[in-house]
């Protein structure tokens, strides 16, 4: 089933309330912006938990607002790629990034869903705030913890580390594991970072 039919079900007052819920949730494993949970736990933080209709309804209201407003992103891109192909320019610029295929960021409240799933990765990865096994992973917590402090906006110095960071596990280095996991965390960071 796809986003709309699992909405209805989510909006069907005749299915018993914890199918509705299952059915929110599988919204959200279509539509998933920070990660399974993060999307969920961003929704509770927004309406509350999802205990009662009102609360139910408000999330998928969120969930299908930021949806829509992705779509028109979607679709924005869409009209200048067909233009700039017309023009001859067929490589993508790098300043004019496709939203398709990450998905990364929550519309239209980027900055505070981008921080709520850095607070919830840190919480998870490295709750007591420890030494890391390796110091790329180190550093990444310690940009983490900067961004959640400052609410987003980085120094130059740091934005500009967490491009190159981006960029180094991007290659995916020999010896680090969790590079695909540091890669999503940092990616968050730079967009609570470049949202205005």
């Amino acid at each position: 089933m796809g986003f709309r039919a699992h909405a209805g079900r989510v909006r069907n007052t005749r299915l018993p309330f914890a199918c509705r819920v299952s059915a929110l949730r599988s919204c959200v494993q279509l539509c998933q912006p920070f990660g399974f949970h993060g999307t969920l736990r961003f929704l509770a933080a927004a309406v509350g938990p999802f205990r009662d209709e009102a609360a139910l309804l408000a999330a998928l209201n969120v969930l299908e607002a930021s949806r829509e407003a992705w779509k028109v992103d979607v679709l924005r891109y869409a009209a200048r790629r067909a233009t700039a192909k017309r023009l001859g320019h067929r490589v993508p610029r790098a300043d004019d990034p496709n939203p398709t295929p990450s998905r990364s960021g929550w519309y239209p409240d980027g900055r505070a869903a981008a921080l709520d799933a850095l607070k919830r990765w840190l919480d998870v990865r490295a709750p007591d705030g420890s030494p890391a096994a390796n110091p790329t992973t180190d550093e990444v917590h310690s940009l983490l913890r900067v961004c959640i402090t400052s609410g987003g906006p980085l120094s130059t110095g740091h934005s500009r580390r967490v491009r190159d960071l981006i960029h180094y596990l991007e290659r995916e280095p020999p010896g680090l594991a969790n590079s695909a996991d540091l890669l999503t965390a940092l990616r968050l960071v730079a967009l609570a970072d470049d949202v205005s």
